[in-house]
């Protein structure tokens, strides 16, 4: 038996020995080789903070009201022969909306006419022979009273003729239809009721939690659904009392009608509360919510720092940082999420906000 100190132990222990310190020494270039490298870099798309103005804004649906909505009723009494409006037709001032029957109108009418005419060969008559000194002045002062009295019935008899046809005393559209052919009015009846077409209220409600932010004065921009057109409007008035049921502020803006806009109608109103010429935005991409709030990631060479900011208003995609930020700085948007303070990042390309 060798014992272990001969010379083929040796040289097994020698070759042994050898190999161990081989690979221990591919082992220690692999682990330098892979330290050189240092951490993967996180792929991200930049975008630039900018300045540009910004406006805080309130935005409500409300309605349109017309400011004169006058209710037409029936002046004289008859059976009503026509309705020539619908409801939401459009009519103008003096146009005819129905038509009352006037038979008895009409005749009441000539009678007095006609009396009206005698009287008034009467009176000429008795002038003749008051002049000739034949009747006493008296009897012509009688016969001149009575034609005064007759032609002012003939004046009532020629206006409730023509009070048979009822108008609308202003331009605007039927809201209210409120009889038919074959009903029978008096004196009093509501036949109608018209929503001016000239002027409109237009009422916005808001909540109460910021009923304060509102004044008098301050711009409102106004759309419907009824008219592409973009109205600019101020706010006339604040209601005071707050509506039970839904716990808000009425808002209320008056203007004129720009043709098109019919009371009832929703309309859409967003009140200008603010304006910033120079805010610093950058795409909401960019603001990540950490444990400690949010933060932006600040690309500098090829690391990103991790910026804490305070946001204002979102509008468009956009997000107003109202600390931590300048406004020229490069960040990284697409990818922020899986970025930490320090983290090494690629960036493929800067986003265009134009698009």
């Amino acid at each position: 038996m060798e014992k272990f100190g001969s010379g083929r132990n040796r040289r097994i222990v020698a070759a042994f020995f050898a190999a161990a310190l081989l690979l221990a020494g591919g082992c220690k270039k692999k682990e330098e080789a892979q330290a050189g490298k240092g951490p993967r870099a996180v792929p991200v798309i930049a975008a630039k903070a900018e300045l540009r103005p910004v406006e805080i804004r309130e935005e409500s649906v409300g309605y349109i009201e017309g400011s004169e909505a006058p209710a037409i009723s029936a002046e004289v009494s008859g059976r009503v022969l026509a309705v020539l409006a619908d409801n939401g037709a459009p009519v103008r001032a003096g146009g005819v909306l129905a038509r009352i029957d006037d038979g008895d109108l009409r005749l009441r009418h000539e009678a007095a006419l006609a009396a009206a005419s005698n009287a008034e060969k009467n009176v000429a008559r008795l002038k003749n022979l008051f002049a000739e000194k034949v009747i006493p002045e008296n009897q012509l002062d009688d016969a001149q009273t009575q034609l005064t009295g007759l032609r002012s019935q003939l004046a009532a008899a020629a206006r409730d003729l023509k009070r048979a046809a009822v108008t609308s005393p202003l331009d605007g559209k039927v809201q209210s239809r409120l009889v038919a052919e074959g009903d029978y009015v008096n004196p009093g009846k509501p036949m109608f009721v018209i929503a001016g077409g000239g002027h409109m209220q237009i009422h916005l409600p808001f909540p109460e939690s910021i009923a304060n932010r509102f004044a008098a004065g301050q711009a409102v921009r106004l759309t419907t659904p009824m008219d592409p057109a973009v109205m600019e409007g101020k706010i006339s008035e604040i209601r005071p009392l707050i509506a039970s049921g839904s716990r808000s502020v009425d808002v209320i803006v008056n203007r004129n009608n720009p043709g098109g806009w019919m009371p009832g109608a929703s309309v859409t109103g967003s009140v200008l509360l603010d304006f910033r010429k120079a805010a610093v935005l950058v795409p909401s991409l960019c603001v990540v919510l950490r444990p400690a709030g949010e933060v932006v990631y600040v690309i500098e060479g090829d690391k990103a720092r991790a910026v804490p900011v305070q946001t204002g208003v979102r509008q468009d995609g956009m997000v107003e940082i109202t600390s931590g930020l300048k406004g020229d700085e490069t960040l990284a948007a697409d990818g922020a999420s899986y970025l930490t303070d320090g983290a090494a990042v690629k960036v493929a390309s800067v986003a265009d906000k134009t698009k």
